[in-house]
């Protein structure tokens, strides 16, 4: 895969993911105060970026010729290859104000990130789970496929 492919298939809808995000504070503030605050849109925008980063997850892993199946393998797989990935902090600048977030904080094999586990609650269980659908992960959730496209495109 060369910088162009890239770009065309997996940047373009990282950008597409993200505006979605954008136009969703328009409604709820980008705060502390409103992490909790979920919603069907939530939900939808946490579901098609952690796809995204499943997607990310296995072309990695491709790319060091392996095959994982689940964020365990991932882990295994992509941690071993560089275990600064759960120190990486995604700088954030909006409205002057700054967020630092840590999206993979603590990721270990057998130890997933909070907003994926959310993620898979609410995939299997949304009834139950839909409070999850909240602004916080969603954002961890976008950081952590920034951080996943950044490494992805350093690799080609």
């Amino acid at each position: 895969m060369d910088r162009e492919e890239f770009l065309n298939t997996y940047w373009r809808y990282y950008e597409l993911l993200e505006t979605d995000f954008k136009n969703s504070i328009r409604y709820v503030s980008l705060d502390e105060k409103n992490y909790n605050t979920f919603s069907v849109e939530y939900a939808r925008l946490l579901q098609a970026i952690c796809s995204e980063i499943d997607v990310l997850f296995k072309e990695l892993c491709s790319c060091l010729n392996k095959k994982g199946n689940n964020i365990s393998d991932y882990a295994d797989i992509l941690l071993k290859n560089d275990s600064t990935i759960p120190d990486r902090i995604i700088y954030l600048k909006m409205y002057h104000r700054g967020f630092e977030i840590c999206p993979f904080k603590n990721w270990k094999k057998g130890n997933a990130p909070t907003w994926w586990g959310s993620y898979n609650e609410i995939k299997h269980h949304r009834k139950e789970n839909m409070q999850k659908a909240n602004q916080k992960n969603v954002l961890y959730a976008l950081a952590g496929l920034f951080l996943l496209e950044n490494i992805l495109l350093k690799n080609i």
